[in-house]
């Protein structure tokens, strides 16, 4: 498998793609890394939803991406989040004649649209749609027009060894952006609140690299976790793979379709209400042993099942017909 990249956010990476490269090296897959905003010269979309996109604009330097990406013969494109979605709408014909009959086009989606909008044009190009939540894939088989559309989350990156809880020195902690001004956050930053307001809170809104990550995690006795919308059939962000990679205690709000992933108070602990995962957390911080057999259990579970490795393997046999399955589920 000879395998296209296009993944980078302009001049900077993300998680995600770290994760990517990670699974790729792993299997020894051969990639090329396209940096497609940079080349396009253009700015990197942070669309809240991806539009429909109706207009071709091709840019000066697509002919020369395009020459690269031939000399590299290619059997798999894979875009990741937004990037390189305007390149394929603008040569998509020109990459299906690159890749032969056949090699395939695959697009990794980890943010939850706030809405889901029409894209047949863009579907088109696309084999294989690897969507990090069950509960929009009927929408975007219908309104992008794509069969092949997969639940696939994120992974975690995994700490070499199961922290000292002598490391932890924070009770409660939080790692993330608040979003204050962002209406789709208010539910979390309440829930973020409360448990503040009650037991402190380590925070920080700074994007870690991935060691710094970990470490921050792996100061806090329990790491709270509450993702914008916790009404999608498993949805959730990468926090919860990378807080249990890193061998942290993980209390989050409960989303449906958690319990095919992880079992409560084994794996991690969940709460539906504020008021429950305030009691959840002072328990938890008085039973100091029982909090770091489960974080143990988490740690372990997610180095099983939920690596980028593991997801690489769970993408790449999915595209070559040897399953039709996620990999991950209890």
């Amino acid at each position: 498998m000879r395998v296209c990249l296009f993944s980078k956010y302009g001049k900077s990476s993300n998680l995600l793609y770290e994760g990517v490269r990670k699974g790729l090296k792993a299997y020894r897959f051969p990639y090329l890394d396209i940096n497609i905003n940079l080349e396009r010269n253009e700015q990197t979309p942070h669309w809240i939803s991806i539009p429909t996109l109706t207009k071709k604009n091709q840019k000066l330097n697509d002919k020369k991406i395009l020459e690269k990406i031939a000399r590299f013969k290619p059997n798999l494109i894979l875009l990741l989040q937004y990037s390189g979605l305007s390149f394929l709408f603008d040569n998509g014909e020109s990459l299906r004649k690159i890749l032969g009959k056949k090699g395939k086009i695959a697009f990794w989606l980890v943010d939850l649209a706030e809405k889901v909008c029409e894209n047949k044009s863009l579907g088109s190009y696309i084999d294989y749609f690897f969507l990090s939540n069950s509960g929009q894939i009927k929408e975007y088989q219908s309104l992008w027009g794509i069969k092949n559309i997969y639940f696939m989350p994120q992974g975690c990156f995994l700490a070499q060894k199961f922290p000292s809880p002598k490391k932890r020195k924070y009770n409660l902690g939080f790692l993330g952006r608040r979003q204050e001004n962002d209406h789709r956050y208010k539910e979390r930053n309440l829930i973020l609140d409360s448990f503040k307001d009650k037991f402190g809170l380590y925070e920080s809104d700074k994007t870690l690299n991935i060691k710094e990550t970990l470490d921050f995690y792996q100061k806090c006795k329990i790491v709270i976790g509450s993702s914008w919308r916790n009404d999608f059939y498993l949805y959730s962000s990468d926090r919860i793979f990378n807080v249990l990679g890193s061998g942290s205690f993980y209390l989050c709000s409960y989303f449906p379709g958690i319990e095919k992933l992880f079992s409560n108070h084994f794996h991690l602990v969940w709460f539906k209400t504020i008021e429950e995962g305030l009691n959840l957390a002072e328990f938890y911080l008085k039973n100091d042993d029982e909090r770091e057999k489960i974080a143990y259990n988490g740690y372990m579970l997610v180095k099983e099942k939920h690596t980028y490795e593991n997801r690489i393997k769970n993408i790449v046999n999915i595209i070559e017909g040897k399953s039709s399955s996620f990999y991950g589920y209890l």
